[in-house]
C-alpha cells in the first residue's frame, strides 16, 4: 500500500509498506517502482455516440509503464515502510505522483551495492545535486548513529526538495546570511547549507561544487584527513567532486545517477567505464555492480 505528499513544486515524497525490503536496505542501495494500474475493463457500447458520450465523462486512463523507475531508497521505518522521493517529470513520475492512499504498487529491491562503512570517518561531507539528496538521508542517519559528524551541502535550481527553514549558526567558510538548512539534516545536528542557481533568501547562489570548494578551502591539511566525501548527483556535478577529492587526497564515494532500462543488469544500458587493478578501464553495470563507486575508479572523460 502506498501514499504519496507534495514536496516543493514538483517534489513529491512516496512512502509504501514493504517490510523486507525495510529490514534489508542499506544506505545507497534503489528500489524499482512500477505503477501498475491504469487500463480500464472492457466496455460495449450499442452505437457510436453511446461510445462518445461515455468518454465525454470517462476519459481514457493512461496505460501502465512498462519499464519499472528506479528511485533511491531515502529512509525506511520500523513500521515496515519506505519512503522515496522524486521530481514528477516525465509519464511514469508523473502517475507516482497521483497515486492515491492505498495504492498497490509493483517493488523491487532492495538492488546495488552500498556506501562502504566499514571505517566511518570523523567528518562525512554529503553533496548532493537536486533530488541526489533523497538516498543521502539514509545515509546521513546512519553515519549519525556510528558517531561521525556530518556536513551536508546541497544544490538545486530554485525548489528544494524537502522543507527549510533558517539557522542562526554561522558557518566559518560562508557569509552570514547563507542561513538556509534542510530541516532533517539540521534535527541531527549536521552542519548544512543550500545552494540555487536562481538567488534566493538564505541560500549559497551557486552550485553544491562551490559550497564544497568553499569548506575544503577553510580546512588545513590535519583536519582534511579526517574527512571523507559521499555524493550523489547529475554526472557533471560529481565528476566537479571527484576532481576536488583527489585534488585533497581526500576518500571519495559517488551514487551514481544513469537511465536504467531494466535495473536488473540485463539491457546493458548503463554502463560506465570502472578503472581495473591494471589500469584498464573495463564496463561496469550501475544498477547491480554500483551504484555506489570510489570516485577514483571511474573513467569520467570517458563517458560515451
Amino acid at each position: 500500500m502506498a501514499d504519496v505528499a507534495r514536496q516543493e513544486g514538483d517534489h513529491f515524497t512516496l512512502r509504501f509498506d514493504a517490510p523486507e525490503i525495510a529490514a534489508s536496505a542499506r544506505p545507497g542501495q534503489f528500489v524499482n517502482v512500477r505503477y501498475p494500474g491504469g487500463i480500464e475493463p472492457p466496455a460495449a457500447f450499442d452505437s457510436y455516440a453511446d461510445l462518445q458520450a461515455h468518454h465525454k465523462t470517462h476519459p481514457p486512463a493512461e496505460p501502465p509503464f512498462l519499464l519499472a523507475r528506479p528511485f533511491g531508497v531515502r529512509r525506511v521505518r520500523p513500521d515496515g515502510s519506505v519512503e522515496i522521493l522524486f521530481k514528477a517529470v516525465g509519464r511514469g513520475t508523473r502517475l507516482l505522483a497521483r497515486a492515491q492512499p492505498g495504492t498497490k504498487l509493483d517493488v523491487l529491491g532492495p538492488i546495488g551495492n552500498s556506501f562502504d562503512l566499514s571505517t566511518p570517518p570523523g567528518t562525512a561531507i554529503l553533496v548532493a545535486g537536486g533530488t541526489g539528496i533523497a538516498p543521502l538521508y539514509l545515509l546521513a542517519d546512519t553515519l549519525h548513529k556510528l558517531g561521525s559528524e556530518l556536513v551536508v551541502l546541497v544544490g538545486t535550481g530554485y525548489d528544494v526538495p524537502m522543507s527549510m527553514s533558517d539557522s542562526e549558526t554561522v558557518v566559518h567558510f560562508l557569509d552570514e546570511e547563507v542561513t538556509a538548512v534542510i530541516d532533517e539534516y539540521a534535527e541531527m545536528g549536521a552542519l548544512v547549507r543550500v545552494a540555487t542557481m536562481t538567488p534566493r533568501t538564505g541560500c549559497f547562489t551557486g552550485t553544491s561544487v562551490d559550497l564544497l570548494e568553499r569548506y575544503l578551502q577553510s580546512l588545513n591539511p590535519k583536519q582534511l584527513q579526517r574527512h571523507a566525501i559521499y555524493s550523489c548527483g547529475p554526472w557533471a556535478m560529481q565528476a566537479a567532486v571527484a576532481k576536488l577529492a583527489e585534488t585533497n587526497r581526500m576518500q571519495c564515494q559517488v551514487l551514481l545517477e544513469e537511465r536504467m532500462g531494466c535495473g536488473l543488469g540485463a539491457c546493458m544500458g548503463c554502463v560506465v567505464k570502472v578503472r581495473q587493478p591494471d589500469g584498464t578501464f573495463r564496463n561496469k553495470r550501475v544498477c547491480v555492480d554500483g551504484p555506489v563507486f570510489r570516485a577514483d575508479e571511474i573513467g569520467w572523460d570517458l563517458r560515451e
